[in-house]
């Protein structure tokens, strides 16, 4: 107990120092399009079921991961922080489960409170914890996979061999993919899993194991099957984001586990200057005035560095496993390898990813959250060969400690600088709706809104001009207005109406009208459609060299009064 209160403390630092402030940062983008799903939800009514399996899913079959976010969003509100609260306790809720999973398999405590304070200050996926549009299902899913594993760990280490820790590992492993799919690969993984642990390695034994979850597994694509035959209307396809050839998915089998192991451990900023100056390096003609092609950086550089890296961690294996044998200690190259293999596996659902995303060859790093998790194990089972290997020569362990300490301080760092650039961008966007809300406390039945900015952002090109917001700014004042002082209709927030980045619209239902536009030409366009009251224009200007928004409903008014247009 002693030890657990200790590592709970130390984790608990660990989470202050890196993501301490977390709680003061905003929402980023996808949060203003599920809450607008939630709003719609409440206002028409919807069943359960139409609610969690149904409405806006297409695809997606995520019923706890929201069940999970609309119970936040009816506690919370707009409130950012308490968000955030319930994100970094999962966080740490996981790095327990990977200590726990370690002393399970190893009998070594230390090593696994390491794994897991590795895996909680990893700054490779922390915008899953940060992002709090995507932490109730990578983190929420994370959470129930990994008690799914402990329990199936037990089931396989236990003298018992109590059935009950197996059938419920497999629950809880169908309720993870109840939070986000990406978890599927584990089919594949537990048989090889209990192979590497079973107290006797027969084929029999495999085959008893492998029964329930086959079973399992079928069970769970007859229930896609159906929801996607009679449940869920997916929509059409466009034609760039159609399947590849059968040679493209041969070759992404081999090439997207090995992205995935070597950028598990290679922050990108890293790959990206090394692949600049591999490219300098081997190939200067496709760099002008000494800049490389990012094209060719990104792509071809990027894998060529992640299969070399991919080569270091064999390499690594190769070196220990000598090492194990002669200490006796098979478990910890089991777990090496097991570690290895999850990771390659978890790579599978991004080989059926549609369209240009299917080709790049780094991945956002919040898709490796549960990559991290073993990635951590790796890590933490290197360290503790060479603090073992080397623990009479106190040169080499002085090594070891200064680099474990500089990558400690690398992530810790470079997480609190992400959080901080999102403070910054998080008060900017808080004062911009704050600055509206209380200029116009209440809205006119037939709002419109007409807000230009003198800049781009998020790589829009600059005849796109838009306030400094990820998603429509047109749905964010929608869901803001909503929450704080307007009750809506529901047909307002019906299929993420002004949610998408560029759009402008204006519609009436409900006995209520709501428009948002950005350009003149849309706006003028509008105007003469929908025969537009001027007093019902709610104008303002955005300034990117100061970032202020200043008021010009007035002036505009008078404009369209004169002119009929802008």
């Amino acid at each position: 107990m002693k030890f657990f209160i200790f590592t709970v403390a130390i984790y608990l630092t660990l989470i202050v120092l890196s993501f301490g402030n977390l709680p003061q940062t905003f929402f980023q983008q996808d949060e203003w399009a599920i809450f607008g799903n939630y709003l719609y939800w409440d206002k028409a009514h919807l069943s359960i079921f139409q609610r969690l399996f149904v409405y806006e899913q297409y695809t997606h079959l995520v019923p706890f991961s929201n069940a999970f976010s609309y119970i936040q969003f009816t506690l919370f509100g707009l409130n950012f922080a308490p968000y955030s609260l319930v994100s970094l306790l999962l966080h740490v809720i996981n790095a327990l489960l990977v200590l726990s999973l370690v002393n399970i398999l190893l009998k070594k405590r230390f090593l696994g409170a390491l794994a897991g304070g590795l895996f909680l200050i990893n700054s490779i996926s922390h915008q899953a914890v940060t992002w709090i549009a995507t932490a109730p299902g990578t983190v929420g899913s994370t959470t129930v996979l990994l008690m799914s594993l402990v329990l199936y760990a037990k089931y396989l280490t236990h003298q018992g061999r109590k059935s009950w820790y197996l059938w419920l590992s497999l629950l809880l492993f169908l309720i993870s993919l109840g939070f986000k799919e990406t978890s599927i690969f584990a089919f594949v993984f537990f048989p090889f899993f209990g192979w590497q642990f079973m107290p006797k390695r027969t084929f029999k034994t495999l085959f008893r194991l492998t029964i329930p979850i086959g079973i399992l597994g079928v069970a769970y694509v007859f229930i896609r099957l159906f929801f996607s035959i009679f449940i869920i209307s997916s929509p059409s396809i466009p034609a760039e984001l159609t399947q590849p050839s059968i040679p493209v998915y041969l070759f992404r089998l081999i090439a997207i586990p090995v992205r995935v192991l070597a950028q598990s451990f290679m922050p990108i900023p890293f790959i990206l200057k090394a692949s600049r100056e591999l490219v300098k390096l081997a190939y200067p003609h496709f760099a002008i005035d000494n800049t490389p092609d990012p094209y060719l950086v990104e792509s071809v550089a990027a894998d060529i560095l992640s299969f070399f890296i991919f080569s270091i961690i064999l390499f690594t294996r190769v070196i220990l496993r000598s090492y194990w044998q002669r200490l006796k200690a098979a478990n910890t190259a089991r777990l090496f390898d097991v570690s290895l293999v999850f990771i390659a596996l978890s790579a599978l659902p991004f080989v059926v990813i549609p369209g240009a995303a299917g080709y790049l060859a780094l991945l956002d790093g919040r898709h490796l959250y549960l990559t991290g998790t073993f990635s951590a194990i790796l890590l933490a089972i290197v360290l503790d060969a060479a603090w073992s290997k080397f623990n009479r020569k106190t040169f080499i362990l002085f090594i070891v400690l200064a680099l474990l300490g500089l990558f400690s301080t690398y992530h810790v760092l470079k997480v609190r600088r992400d959080i901080s650039y999102q403070m910054a961008l998080g008060q900017l966007r808080q004062s911009i709706l704050h600055k509206i809300s209380d200029t116009y406390p209440t809205l006119p039945q037939k709002a419109v809104f007409y807000i230009t900015s003198d800049a781009p952002y998020y790589g829009l090109p600059y005849e796109e001009p838009i306030v400094p917001f990820q998603s429509g700014f047109g749905q964010t004042l929608l869901v803001w207005y909503n929450a704080r002082i307007d009750d809506l209709p529901a047909c307002l927030f019906e299929h993420q109406y002004l949610y998408v980045l560029l759009s402008e619209d204006y519609k009436e239902c409900g006995g209520r009208g709501f428009g948002y536009f950005r350009k003149p030409e849309s706006f003028n366009q509008a105007i003469k459609k929908y025969e537009l009251d001027p007093n019902n224009v709610i104008a303002f200007r955005f300034s990117s060299s100061t970032n202020s928004l200043l008021d010009v409903t007035e002036e505009t008014r008078e404009i369209i009064r004169r002119l009929g247009k802008l």
